[in-house]
């Protein structure tokens, strides 16, 4: 979830930039207001370029950086944390046969990649409902951001829908392929560490 959010942030940023012209003013109006003050002229919205206006700016990026990009290393990196240090009685076995977990298919599970779409528009829908009195399943509005046009919207759900397609394509048409090819191969080294063992016998029994 925290992924789709930071695409979909970028996304509508980048947009903005394309369109309009304007880098990252998405992040510096949606500042606290004691910033936003600092940086941004309230009545044209234009950047302000004195030097606290960017020592602010430079503040915005650098909390920006942390809450988005920083936010999903650190899920991530506790994810595969998680992952390596996993050894529950039930799969020992298992484990030692195929290594250890995969982090990334472990990560998208078919119950993690419905229910973040549906909190997803479950986040639409209470906003849509509290802000416009109608349930959407995607919200589109100036009240959440303050935003100086709505098609940063659009990039955003559009980046997000990619998204969730290519986990799915990907859960349906690649992730079988992978266990097969990973089947295929653990049986093969069974059938070899038997042949081993099974011509260490044969040696042993010569031998006495």
């Amino acid at each position: 979830r925290v992924f789709g959010i930071s695409l979909g942030w970028y996304s509508a940023a980048a947009n903005d930039l394309y369109y309009h012209g304007r880098f990252c003013h998405i992040l510096y109006m949606n500042m606290p207001d004691s910033m936003k003050a600092v940086m941004v002229d309230q009545v044209t919205g234009e950047i302000f370029t004195t030097t606290e206006s960017l020592i602010m700016i430079c503040i915005s990026h650098a909390l920006d950086t942390f809450l988005h990009p920083g936010l999903v290393y650190l899920f991530w990196r506790s994810h595969c944390d998680y992952c390596s240090h996993s050894t529950s009685s039930s799969e020992q076995q298992q484990q030692q046969q195929q290594g250890k977990k995969d982090p990334w298919r472990e990560a998208i599970t078919w119950p993690v990649v419905i229910s973040t779409f549906m909190l997803s528009r479950a986040w639409s829908c209470f906003h849509s409902y509290y802000n416009d009195g109608e349930f959407k399943l995607y919200y589109y509005g100036f009240d959440v951001y303050v935003l100086k046009d709505l098609d940063s919207w659009f990039p955003a759900y559009l980046a997000e829908g990619l998204f969730f397609i290519a986990i799915t394509l990907y859960k349906v048409f690649w992730e079988p392929k992978q266990q097969e090819e990973g089947k295929q191969s653990s049986s093969s080294d069974d059938s070899m560490t038997r042949t081993i063992k099974n011509v260490d016998h044969i040696r042993k029994q010569k031998v006495v």
